[in-house]
């Protein structure tokens, strides 16, 4: 019998293709919570039990999406599994008309706050919305992994994978639902800046900041404060030590989808990290700073 790590050339085809440090290579984590990632996840929620989701996130988080490209209506993907040749999957979303592209288009060009809206990880006007991106627009998910679902654990974490490089680049969405908005994003990019890059107001006036007054610590908090000091506390890992079929269906009860309870999950380990003083394991949203 011979074993060998097929993975291993597949990885250094997609290193030497890509070059390190690109988005095809190791993601960063990032959970599904902007507009289009939202899109994406409800779209393979419906095709998932709750397993298969919680199996694909875990394999999101433990790195195991290899690369991960976005073209036209499509996004192709390798996923690490049990075998030695990594699978490759494939999301499908079904394509715009001409004259919806059209319609978008025009749309976008003629206001910017679509253009904020959507550079900020929020939904555009329902009405483009509705057009742009729907979880029922995905035509197609394929693995070449043995199981038989509608949508694997490996279709999961792609679809974790993507929310994370749309939360990091959120314009994308235009160009992989075959849109051209480059217009309608340097106006606006215009609009946040002058000639130098000066910030503007809206009447185009330049901003002018008053420079930060600097205090003393001591004499804002006040001085002579004895800081309070805590014994050390032995670590324990809630989320470990119950029942996680238990608290799943706990949390279907008050929940709309599966990802809503991933999302929960997710929540409810940032409490246990924080509380323990661990290293966090997902950055946080880009857009919350």
């Amino acid at each position: 019998m011979v074993v060998a790590d097929f993975g291993a050339q597949r990885r250094a085809e997609l290193e030497q293709r890509h070059g390190p440090g690109s988005s095809s290579g190791r993601l960063p984590f990032i959970e599904a919570e902007g507009w289009v990632p939202r899109q994406v996840m409800e779209a393979l929620s419906e095709g998932a039990d709750s397993g298969r989701l919680a199996r694909g996130r875990e394999y999101y988080r433990g790195k195991q999406v290899l690369s991960v490209d976005l073209d036209t209506n499509l996004i192709t993907a390798v996923v690490a599994g049990t075998q030695l040749v990594p699978f490759e999957v494939q999301l499908r979303f079904r394509p715009l008309s001409p004259r919806q592209r059209t319609y978008v288009t025009e749309e976008v060009t003629a206001d910017p706050s679509i253009v904020r809206s959507v550079l900020a990880g929020s939904a555009p006007p329902l009405e483009i919305a509705t057009v742009l991106l729907r979880p029922d627009h995905l035509r197609s998910v394929t693995c070449t992994c043995p199981d038989k679902a509608a949508v694997c654990k490996h279709a999961v974490a792609v679809g974790y994978a993507a929310a994370a490089l749309f939360n990091r680049e959120p314009f994308q969405v235009f160009r992989f639902r075959g849109v051209d908005a480059s217009d309608a994003l340097a106006a606006t990019q215009r609009s946040w800046s002058g000639p130098a890059g000066v910030p503007q107001s809206d009447g185009g006036d330049r901003v002018h900041l008053d420079k930060v007054k600097r205090v003393d610590p001591a004499k804002f908090w006040g001085g002579g404060l004895t800081r309070v000091e805590t014994p050390d506390m032995p670590v324990e890992e809630g989320l470990e030590l119950g029942d996680r079929d238990m608290l799943m269906r706990a949390l279907r009860t008050v929940s709309w989808s599966h990802v809503d309870q991933l999302r929960v999950w997710h929540d409810l380990e940032v409490c246990y990290e924080a509380l323990t003083d661990q290293d966090p394991e997902l950055e946080e949203r880009p857009w919350r700073h």
